[in-house]
């Protein structure tokens, strides 16, 4: 497992995190499990900010993805419909919260289209095609 945390944190953990826009550094990941559940590989980790931030009237936005654009990343879903606890937040302050599906332009689909299975896309090709998790606490 600790290989798997290295190798994530080599691509940022596979995750990018915004508040009102601004992209924040992410700390590093000490707390970490891995188990199979219906044929499926679950890494489960807590990821940190580098330097924690009030949410106080604030938009926090992230995605996670795979910046080659390979790998699909999914919230938790049941019935095609993102679950109700696949985004969670504890304490204050009261806010919002919402998973965006991912609504890439067509430009971009085309592009990822084109690639052969032995090629790679632009770098951040993924987050055009990778859902936003929204904790809005305007």
């Amino acid at each position: 497992m600790a290989e798997i945390r290295d190798n994530l944190a080599a691509q940022h953990y596979l995750t990018e995190v915004k508040i009102n826009g601004e992209r924040q550094a992410l700390g590093e990941v000490s707390e970490y499990t891995a188990m199979e559940r219906d044929g499926r590989l679950i890494f489960m980790f807590i990821l940190p900010l580098e330097t924690p931030q009030p949410l106080t009237d604030a938009l926090l936005s992230y995605q996670v993805f795979d910046p080659t654009y390979y790998i699909e990343v999914v919230h938790e879903e049941e019935d095609g419909q993102p679950q109700d606890d696949a985004l969670i937040l504890h304490g204050d302050p009261a806010c919002e919260l919402s998973i965006l599906p991912a609504d890439p332009d067509p430009d971009m689909v085309m592009q990822a289209a084109l690639l052969d299975k032995d090629e790679s896309g632009e770098p951040g090709l993924g987050r055009y095609f990778a859902e936003t998790g929204q904790v809005d606490c305007r």
